[in-house]
């Protein structure tokens, strides 16, 4: 009878051990988890800049995206839902005001418990000046040979950044083209810059974030290579952009566009710009126009026709493509592959 005593109280420790040990590794599942949880409520403007929000954040959470499918950021509306998001952010990233201006006056009015960080003031971007003119006469183009002309093109790099940028109205458009993003040495600035934000708002998660970081800095090297070998056989080709919104594109991978058919989308073309643009394509040799995706086609297409030019699509917001981390690549790799198959010899 005791040795049945004693085997019962051997097998209840033993019992006892096992229930301690589920349960401390129940607790540190749960820790785990918990760790693994962003502490903060991320919101990002446009779909280039997710992109790498999310790409820096991935698995940890998912940032929210405000302007997602074809929306652009030239005509968006803030919905209610978009506008209480933004109160509830503790985080939030866009552009700057020359872009997102539909974001300027709800941004100001914020309480002081959002973070707001104005993309377009990271210290060591590189920047450049707008262009005024959607032909570009003082900038760099080719004549009817190829052969690149002689230029004035004035190129600005400015350096400017704040240790903390909470939303100023008097950030408005200095002359710079805000398309930052198209240029990938660019978005490689912006991912330091996302990544400390990311760092210093939720620190419990320092080490993914910043090995995340290092991953997609290694992925926009390679992404910069591809690029540049789907261009290098159609350099020497001229073509007319729909806006002007690609010359850090342009400038980082040395293939300029001859001319757009407006500065802005949101400012039609009129028929002395038109008329402008015929000749910019006849005196040029240019071969193809684009069309935006989020833009009614019509005045491309009518281009096309009339002086027999081909017509392609190039997308600088990636609106056909599904936003994640993966967008970034995928948008640069589209465009180049758009230019290369729109400017190669037809067989």
């Amino acid at each position: 009878m005791v040795g049945l005593v004693v085997k019962m109280k051997k097998g209840g420790d033993m019992f006892s051990r096992c229930f301690l040990s589920c349960f401390l590794a129940f607790i540190c599942l749960l820790v785990s988890v918990r760790n693994s949880e962003a502490n903060v409520d991320i919101e990002v403007s446009i779909k280039p800049v997710h992109s790498l929000v999310a790409a820096v954040m991935d698995g940890i959470a998912k940032p929210h995206l405000l302007i997602d499918g074809f929306g652009t950021p030239h005509s968006y509306a803030l919905k209610p839902s978009d506008a209480k998001r933004l109160q509830m952010a503790d985080l939030i990233f866009w552009i700057g005001p020359s872009i997102e201006s539909f974001l300027t006056k709800p941004l100001a009015a914020l309480p002081k418990k959002a973070d707001v960080v104005t993309l377009m003031e990271t210290r060591g971007l590189k920047k450049i000046m707008l262009r005024t003119r959607g032909a570009f006469d003082d900038h760099e183009h080719k004549d009817r040979n190829g052969k690149r002309a002689n230029t004035n093109k004035q190129e600005t790099i400015r350096h400017t950044g704040h240790v903390h940028e909470k939303y100023d109205e008097h950030l408005i458009n200095d002359g710079f083209d805000p398309h930052i993003w198209l240029d990938p040495i660019n978005a490689k600035v912006l991912v330091h810059h996302i990544t400390e934000w990311l760092v210093i708002s939720d620190s419990q998660n320092a080490v993914t974030y910043l090995s995340n970081s290092k991953l997609l800095l290694s992925e926009l090297d390679s992404l910069i290579e591809q690029v540049g070998a789907q261009l290098t056989n159609v350099k020497h080709e001229n073509y007319i952009v729909f806006h002007d919104a690609y010359q850090h594109f342009e400038a980082r991978f040395d293939i300029p566009a001859a001319g757009a058919i407006t500065i802005s989308p949101n400012q039609p073309p009129g028929a002395n710009r038109l008329r402008e643009i015929q000749r910019k394509i006849h005196n040029t040799a240019s071969i193809c126009v684009f069309a935006e995706p989020q833009f009614e086609p019509t005045m491309v297409t009518s281009l096309s026709e009339l002086l027999n030019v081909r017509t392609g699509i190039i997308d600088p917001i990636g609106a056909s493509i599904n936003r994640g981390p993966g967008l970034y690549s995928k948008l640069l790799l589209n465009m180049a592959g758009s230019i290369k198959d729109c400017l190669s010899p037809t067989i």
